[in-house]
Formats: C-alpha cells, sequence, structure tokens
C-alpha cells in the first residue's frame, strides 16, 4: 500500500518490520520476501546498487531453498534493475531465466508480467519482432490468467510499437 501511495518511508520501514519479524522466526521464505519487497522499495528510490544487492540476496535464499518460484522472482527482480543500469545482457538472461522457470512451473500470473518486461528490454535494444513477439506471448499468457493490468499494459505496448 505505502509504495503504491509514494510514501516510500513508511513502505521501507514496514518492509524492515517485515524482515526483522521473519528473522526472528528463523522463516527463510519470510526472509527472501521481505528482502525482495525491500529492493522493489529501493528501486523505486532510484537506488539500483542497493536493490540489486537485496535481489543478489533474495536469490541466494530461494536457490539455497530450491524454491523454484522464488528463483523465478529474484531473477526477474534481477533483470528489471539490470535493465535500469543499462546492463541490458545480463537482463536479458535474467529475463529468460526467469520465463524458462515460469513456463516449467506453469506460473502464468507472474510469467506474463516476465514475457512483457523481456519485451520491454528488446524494444530498447532496438530488436523489435523479437518485441513483439514476447509481448504477444505475454497478452496470450495474461488473458489466461486473467491478469487486466498485463492485458492492458501488453496491447498498449504492441499498439504503440507497430
Amino acid at each position: 500500500v505505502h509504495r503504491k501511495t509514494k510514501n516510500f518511508a513508511e513502505a521501507m520501514q514496514c518492509f524492515e518490520e517485515q524482515l526483522t519479524l521473519a528473522k526472528e522466526l528463523g522463516d527463510k521464505t519470510g526472509i527472501a520476501v521481505a528482502k525482495g519487497n525491500i529492493g522493489k522499495v529501493f528501486i523505486d528510490y532510484s537506488d539500483n546498487s542497493k536493490a540489486l544487492d537485496c535481489f543478489d540476496f533474495q536469490l541466494k535464499i530461494f536457490e539455497e531453498l530450491g524454491d523454484k518460484t522464488g528463483i523465478s522472482m529474484a531473477k526477474a527482480n534481477l533483470g528489471i534493475v539490470y535493465q535500469k543500469t543499462k546492463e541490458f545482457s545480463k537482463a536479458l538472461t535474467c529475463f529468460d531465466e526467469a520465463i524458462a522457470i515460469g513456463t516449467e512451473l506453469k506460473q502464468n500470473f507472474s510469467l506474463c508480467s516476465y514475457l512483457l518486461n523481456k519485451a520491454k528490454l528488446l524494444q530498447a535494444v532496438n530488436k523489435p519482432h523479437e518485441a513483439e513477439k514476447a509481448a504477444k506471448e505475454s497478452l496470450k499468457t495474461a488473458e489466461t490468467a486473467k491478469r487486466k493490468k498485463i492485458i492492458i499494459q501488453a496491447k498498449e505496448f504492441l499498439k504503440n510499437s507497430v
């Protein structure tokens, strides 16, 4: 809620409390989720270095736990940071890895978002045909998952990129 209202200080405080509680409970999944949430706040603050640290930490925990869903989420988060820092090759690798896991696990809810992020990246690196393909796949997956926000974003992307 606080991130959506742009109240970043309160969002950070809330997620720091989430992290503290997860640590107290010894909940590694909770720790990883909290670090991911903190990383997203750092993205909102445009502190990509700290966001990258959070998502790297998140990925390590999910890998340690063997949590493929968490790994795909962390890879997608890393891809977003790499795209923002113009490390396009690393971003593409992260998105492709997230997409591969999402496809394997049939995670259509997350997969459509990963595909749209990849489409935006491909557009940014002047690969319009590949971008269009990823966006169409995102749209199809979003329709299957009934993710209205991603459906709208994918349609808008396709309208503006053609």
